[in-house]
């Protein structure tokens, strides 16, 4: 039984990497906010964890591709907006 499993985790493993190199060559555009008035898909990303973990570093990060290492502690909700035209 070994054998299907180590063959099941390699078809696996060329499944994720053909995947990747399909991600990887999608042609994609970073918009400025509000530039688009449509979109076909719209996601909401809630990020929720432990007190200074980076959770604001990386929503700043996603959003501004700005990285502050020395902050004020976030308290409550924090929103941030980012438009991808694929």
């Amino acid at each position: 039984m070994e054998g299907a499993d180590k063959l099941s985790k390699v078809a696996i493993s060329e499944q994720e990497q053909k995947l990747r190199s399909d991600l990887d060559s999608m042609p994609y555009e970073i918009l400025p906010p509000r530039t688009s008035a449509t979109q076909d898909f719209l996601f909401k990303v809630i990020v929720v964890g432990d007190t200074a973990v980076g959770k604001t570093a990386l929503q700043r990060r996603q959003t501004s591709n700005e990285f502050v290492e020395d902050h004020e502690v976030t308290v409550g909700v924090e929103f941030g907006t980012l438009i991808v035209k694929i």
